[in-house]
């Protein structure tokens, strides 16, 4: 274990990006999720016994100040000098312990400055769990998420988010106010980082009245990455206001983040916006016609799932797309969108591209989305 190494991901913590995509999920480097799963949340600082530590301060757990832990490191390298205090989230692993969430897990704590804060905030979040004869306290748990999602920290909105999104047994303690700060929350996060995307996230679960405007409102200001978590936070909104709501912002006039409302239309429309889908695939810039087909295909398939047998229409403006794409990202949606049409003359087309096409591409991937229509349409 490298003194740089937990210092820096103690750095990527409090920026609120890179330490929570170490494990894959965001949740993974979030203080309450580990806090929750560890078997041991302490401050320690290395031992003389290589690859041990000594326990300076129990936070949650079973072991007792001044104890030496065994503990397999994430890598290999010169463990830290004695001085370097750490905070460790530790889960046991027979007689030795191992981090819970690889370097995330194992900070360094300054003697003063931010990483005190999550120190602080380790013994709050601890307090609120059961053990050592204590109840478990998910209210006061929310108290604290709340709290650190309208931090001025980047780290600690991402953690607080995170944490709420994992939580579902808190959601429901949620109240009016409790949602408004949410809200509030996530207005006031600039976008660009991921704090806000798990804030969108957090919305969509808490609810609050104008939910559906202000996650629109967020569309285009951050990036495709952004873009995604808020099509993700507005279904998870569910509410039946988002189509139309999205519809009017796309055929307004004036700029407005098109390709990001298509996208939001596919994660949430319904048979009622078959007509205005197809008329965007069939005309505007190509990279916005690809997202319309790629939205109606989605919406397609979520109709008829609900009503199977529903007519959806599209065969003509998906060849015409096919027609005039002068990428492959416009090929692939083009014909990724025949095969979810489910209708007679659209299988046609696709068989005969599939034999017939003399683009090598178009016939790869014709034959792919015949024989797997229900393949998921990813795109460079």
């Amino acid at each position: 274990m490298r003194t740089a190494l937990i210092t820096t991901a103690l750095a990527a913590l409090l920026a609120g990006g890179d330490a929570f995509a170490r494990t894959g999920r965001p949740e993974d480097n979030a203080l309450a999720h580990m806090t929750r799963r560890a078997d041991l949340v302490a401050l320690a600082r290395a031992a003389a016994e290589p690859g041990a530590l000594a326990v300076a301060e129990v936070i949650r757990g079973t072991a007792a100040a001044g104890d030496t832990v065994r503990v397999r490191l994430p890598e290999d390298g010169e463990a830290p000098p004695a001085d370097v205090l750490l905070l460790v989230f530790l889960t046991r692993r027979g007689e030795e312990y191992e981090p819970v969430a690889g370097p995330g897990s194992l900070l360094v704590v300054a003697a003063e400055g931010p990483s005190t804060r999550v120190v602080d905030a380790v013994r709050r979040l601890a307090a609120t769990l059961p053990g050592d004869g204590r109840p478990d306290d998910p209210r006061a748990r929310l108290a604290i998420l709340l709290e650190h999602m309208a931090d001025a920290d980047p780290g600690f909105r991402h953690s607080g988010a995170a944490d709420f999104v994992a939580s579902p047994d808190l959601h429901p303690l949620l109240d009016a106010e409790g949602r408004g700060r949410i809200l509030a929350a996530f207005r006031a996060c600039p976008a660009g980082k991921a704090d806000k995307e798990r804030l969108a996230l957090a919305v969509g679960l808490a609810r609050p009245e104008g939910a559906a405007e202000a996650l629109l409102d967020a569309l285009g200001t951050g990036g495709g990455s952004l873009d995604g978590a808020v099509a993700d936070g507005l279904v998870r909104l569910g509410d039946p206001r988002t189509p139309a709501l999205a519809a009017a912002r796309l055929e307004a006039e004036g700029d407005a983040p098109r390709a990001a409302l298509l996208r939001v239309l596919g994660a949430t429309a319904g048979a009622e916006s078959f007509a205005l889908l197809r008329r965007r695939v069939a005309d505007g810039p190509e990279a916005e016609r690809v997202e319309a087909a790629h939205a109606l295909g989605l919406a397609a398939r979520r109709v008829r799932e609900a009503e199977p047998g529903t007519a959806v229409g599209g065969r003509t403006e998906l060849v015409g797309l096919l027609a005039v794409a002068r990428t492959e990202n416009g090929l692939e949606a083009a014909l990724w969108g025949l095969a979810q049409l489910e209708d007679p003359d659209a299988w046609a087309v696709l068989e005969s591209l599939a034999e017939e096409d003399p683009r090598p591409f178009v016939r790869r991937h014709a034959r792919l989305y015949r024989d797997r229509p229900r393949l998921s349409l990813i795109l460079d």
